[in-house]
């Protein structure tokens, strides 16, 4: 339905943002309601409303000028309000214009050209050439229902009419179309592949089914409260101030491992005597035969010393990376082994055979202690280390203190250092940590089947970030690990 007059104005106004240009246009009051059926579509920008306005007044005008009257233009254009869309769609005026179609026609030709989704001077062109079609077939009688149902459907037919306009297209045109087309056929190819296997490697969990560091614990839990050694040791680190700790560092690779023979002996002689109580709780640790240290101790595994073992506490539960820390090694090599080492150089000075007899057995212990950190290499190596210092250390002091011992203390002495040999490295236990090591890697279907997982080229990456070739050969090897 029309506006009237007043209210076409407003609304032609309202669309195009202008009042000047609606007021200021020399066109009969009674043409309005046409003026707005055609300009005013909905969703159109303003600028575009301006623009079609100026081009529909222009094209009336002239026809006014040319003699027709205001009423003949009413009448032609008066009802149809698909010729407003078309007149957007093409960006052109007068060609259509000229044609006087029932709406329902113009609906058809409308539909058709805005499915076309081609250039605005091809709409231009395909909607005259509906519109010429269909004024044909009304001036040889036929009605408006007959022309609609002999056209067909408009789908079909702007799918047709696309087609052929593309292949009309200049050469250029078709051939970068045609480039595009292979890219985006490409890029799926490439992109719909990737995408599956990067969705496949970020889901993909792994399945573990042991905890290594918790079958270490249940080893240590097994052994009676009482027998544990590590509780002595956390004792013996306690008694030592933050000024204690700072003598001590001075101290150890001089005094405390070169004895007598060191720049520094009196002062390690005067730290030694001072902490005599941190070597008796040393002493007292090496005659028990198990360690007991536990990575995850429970609110019952050490009583009172709990708290002084919660900075050695490095292992967490829910900790993502697989490396397992070792404090207790740290300790063992670079605070107990010095202190009793000076020990030993202090007994055998003041001439006091027995103590340092049992000092030098407790050295030799404390390689045993450091063995049961964990079956890995690295730990039998540091404890073959610690025993052959030790018997270094047997070695030098029987030497240069001929008549300190008797025979029978030289005796247990000997069978002591004898019965702990430097052992051959023993690689089997190091499986479980490799075991360990693909089960956070790879996912398992149960069968021994798996793939790459996201902790797993963390791991990886962790593994490879220190040395450039482990790092080339891991980019090397991603490709395998993701199929």
């Amino acid at each position: 339905e029309q506006l009237s007059e007043p209210e076409s104005i407003a609304a032609l106004i309202q669309a195009t943002g202008k009042t000047d240009w609606v007021l200021q246009t020399p066109l009969p009051a009674r043409m309005w309601p046409t003026v707005h059926a055609l300009v005013g579509q909905k969703h159109v920008r303003k600028s575009a409303a301006r623009n079609m306005l100026s081009q529909v007044c222009r094209s009336f005008q002239w026809q006014l000028d040319a003699g027709q009257t205001p009423e003949s233009l009413v009448a032609s254009y008066g009802d149809v309000i698909s010729v407003g869309g078309l007149l957007y769609e093409t960006k052109s005026v007068a060609p259509l214009l000229d044609f006087s179609l029932p709406e329902s026609l113009s609906s058809v030709v409308l539909d058709v050209v805005r499915q076309t989704r081609l250039w605005p001077e091809e709409k231009l062109d395909t909607a005259r050439e509906l519109c010429a079609h269909f004024a044909d077939g009304l001036e040889q009688g036929e009605t408006e229902d007959a022309l609609i149902k002999s056209f067909g459907s408009p789908q079909t037919a702007a799918r047709l009419i696309r087609r052929a306009r593309l292949r009309n297209r200049p050469f250029a045109w078709r051939a970068r179309r045609r480039t595009w087309q292979a890219m985006v056929v490409l890029m799926m190819a490439v992109l719909v592949p990737w995408t599956v296997l990067t969705i496949r490697f970020l889901v993909a969990k792994p399945t573990i089914t042991f905890d290594l560091i918790q079958e270490i614990d249940d080893l240590s839990r097994a052994v009676p409260r009482q027998e544990r050694a590590w509780p002595l040791y956390l004792q013996g680190f306690s008694k030592f101030t933050k000024d204690d700790q700072a003598q001590f560092g001075k101290l150890r690779l001089t005094g405390l491992m070169e004895g007598p023979a060191s720049e520094d002996w009196p002062a390690t002689k005067a730290f030694l005597k001072k902490h005599d109580a941190v070597v008796e709780l040393y002493l007292q640790a090496t005659r028990h035969p198990q360690l007991g240290f536990i990575n995850r101790p429970n609110a019952n595994d050490l009583g009172k010393y709990r708290e002084l073992n919660r900075p050695y506490e490095m292992n967490p539960v829910d900790e993502a990376v697989i490396y397992i820390c070792l404090p207790q090694t740290q300790e063992l090599s670079f605070k107990v082994a010095p202190m009793l080492n000076g020990a030993i150089y202090l007994a055998a000075e003041e001439g006091d055979a027995e103590r340092c007899l049992q000092l030098l057995l407790a050295r030799i212990n404390v390689a045993s202690h450091y063995r049961q950190t964990g079956p890995y290499v690295i730990c039998q190596i540091g404890a073959n280390g610690l025993i052959g210092s030790a018997a270094q250390l047997a070695q030098q002091i029987v030497v240069e203190n001929p008549k300190l011992f008797t025979d029978k203390q030289l005796t247990t002495l000997f069978q002591k250092i004898e019965h702990t040999p430097i052992e051959p490295l023993d690689y089997e236990p190091s499986k479980r940590w490799l075991e360990n090591l693909i089960q956070n890697t790879y996912t398992d279907d149960g069968n021994g089947n798996g793939r790459l997982t996201l902790r797993g080229f963390r791991i990886l990456s962790d593994l490879a970030e220190d040395s450039p070739v482990h790092e080339k050969w891991l980019q090397s090897v991603i490709p395998t690990l993701l199929e």
